[in-house]
């Protein structure tokens, strides 16, 4: 928009008829009868030039405006797409490179010589031929490189977290995203061993749910409508073999007494619903301890020196992958290189938690006990909060923003549990395959909601953004292309279902708003949510 004023129109001298300019020039005599003031005349011309220049003027810039909007718009009804953002130049202070560089030396220093064979490696390229995405989500006990946390010092994990801190810390925090992230591993611990030490009852869940038994959707069962018998004569031991004995065709799980919480499983993407998962395997399977996650340092750590050095620091539902090159720029490689994994489970917590007094089931030959004080002291602090606001207010902004046309039926992809994600269902095999938009066609405020949405991730996502809009391509699916969580009141009293992908000519990005593998309560929601950004070739098998 372009505002004039009136501006300072300078004074000009103005002589009676047949008289003369100071200059001594002949001044013009205004014709005889006319009604015109003789000294007006002049300058209400010289006006009417200058207001016929500047209209003139803004026409011009206005048609500009309208050339450059119109060559700009896309196809699908006029919205201007997104201008190629800059590129990223993945660099960081050269000092802060070098602290990373030293909190690393001093942490394989204070190791003792039998543990550096597992979990450092000289040779920086390394870290990509023994990355593996077990330790993430299906948590394989014991990945073949890497050092459980659990069995380092804290003097030792003190210097690491140090360095990780360094590596990540910032003004937007994410040093303090992941500390956080940790906190709710062990809040989901405190979750686990209340759901199978509380004194409860076994039950046995409605034939009608079938074999494996699908939950049902989460509406309904926070209505109060899961159908079970409680097996009044069965033991906790009982019921822990029966729940792993296939051949009964039935369902069977230990629900509390007191704040009753139930876990589900993968989901069947046909109906929507998830399988009750074993609560008494769920311990095993994911554990939420310091000895499942797993740290490896690479490259050359001799102060000063410009070879690359890295390290990996993995475990249930984070994976940061870190290469510097002190080089005089401080040059990073993170997610342009290496897969990056984040995932909040509880994304919001459930309203219920345990009361201060817990009794505990009863083992055989042994009377009931109290759980220890604090036994589930994150839990009783956390409940019905929001640990990751921002993250849940992307997930809404985003939600609101998908673009039907890019709505994939939830039936054309599978649950993956080994990527913590969903593939494409046969005979599907790629994103071409399936409705999507194309970003470099999307509105600019539709583009900004994506990156904004896996810049959750804990490390600078910037240099994808290029890529993004370059050759970017997005699907995304929800029980329905009307049922996501466009507000975060949503997010917090209902269950909510939604996938977006991203995919590039080299990278895979996906965010997964879910309930799979979560505990919830019988009166109250929770949510889970995955987002995962790799070059392709990491996947591929």
């Amino acid at each position: 928009a372009m505002s004039t004023g009136e501006g300072n129109i300078e004074e000009v001298e103005v002589v009676e008829s047949g008289g003369e300019h100071a200059d001594g020039s002949a001044a013009s005599a205004v014709a005889p009868g006319s009604n015109e003031h003789p000294k007006k005349a002049p300058q209400r011309r010289w006006r009417l030039s200058w207001l016929l220049a500047v209209t003139t003027v803004v026409f011009l810039i206005l048609f500009i405006l309208f050339v450059a909007l119109y060559a700009t718009a896309d196809d699908s009804g006029g919205t201007p797409s997104p201008s190629p953002p800059p590129p990223s130049p993945g660099t960081v202070d050269p000092t802060r490179v070098e602290k990373v560089r030293s909190y690393l030396l001093l942490f394989v220093n204070s190791l003792p010589y039998e543990q550096l064979g597992q979990i450092y490696y000289s040779d920086m390229s390394k870290m990509a031929e023994q990355w593996l995405m077990c330790p993430i989500v299906q948590q394989c006990s014991e990945p073949l490189y890497g050092l459980s946390t659990g069995d380092i010092s804290s003097e030792a994990y003190g210097q690491f977290i140090s360095a990780v801190t360094e590596a990540l810390g910032g003004e937007d925090g994410r040093d303090k995203h992941l500390l956080l992230q940790l906190a709710m591993n062990d809040l989901l611990g405190q979750v686990q061993y209340f759901a199978t030490e509380c004194a409860g009852s076994c039950i046995e869940l409605d034939a009608s749910y079938g074999h494996p038994a699908m939950l049902p959707k989460t509406k309904d069962l926070e209505a109060g409508t899961l159908k079970f018998d409680v097996q009044s004569n069965m033991t906790y031991e009982d019921c822990y073999a029966a729940s792993t004995n296939m051949s009964l065709r039935s369902d069977y799980t230990w629900l509390c007494n007191q704040t009753p919480v139930l876990l589900f499983g993968e989901m069947n993407t046909s109906t929507g619903q998830y399988r009750m998962n074993n609560v008494f395997k769920e311990p095993c399977v994911h554990p939420r301890t310091k000895d499942q996650n797993y740290v490896s340092v690479y490259g050359s750590l001799r102060p000063a020196d410009t070879g690359p050095f890295g390290f990996r620091f993995t475990g249930h539902h984070f994976d940061i992958g870190l290469e510097f090159v002190n080089d005089g720029t401080g040059t990073v490689l993170g997610v342009s290189k290496y897969p990056q994994f984040i995932g909040h489970n509880p994304l919001n917590v459930m309203m219920e938690s345990p009361p201060l007094n817990v009794v505990l089931h009863e083992h055989e030959g042994e009377e009931d006990e109290m759980a220890p004080p604090g036994a589930f002291s994150l839990w009783n602090l956390f409940s019905g909060s929001i640990p990751f606001p921002v993250a849940v207010s992307r997930v809404v902004a985003l939600a609101r923003l998908l673009p039907y046309d890019a709505y994939a039926p939830l039936d054309r992809f599978i649950a993956n549990s080994t990527i913590g994600g969903l593939s494409y269902a046969p005979p599907y095999t790629e994103i071409s395959d399936v409705p999507h938009i194309t970003l470099r066609a999307a509105s600019k405020e539709l583009f900004d909601a994506v990156v904004a949405f896996f810049a959750v991730l804990l490390v600078d996502t910037s240099p994808l953004l290029e890529e993004f809009w370059a050759t970017g391509k997005l699907t995304w699916t929800a029980d329905s292309e009307f049922d996501v969580p466009t507000t975060i009141e949503q997010m917090t009293t209902r269950s909510r279902f939604m996938y977006v992908q991203v995919q590039t000519d080299s990278h895979y990005c996906f965010g997964m708003v879910n309930l799979m593998f979560t505990y919830v309560t019988v009166e109250s929601p929770s949510n889970h949510l995955h987002l995962l950004c790799s070059p392709v070739g990491f996947l591929s098998d």
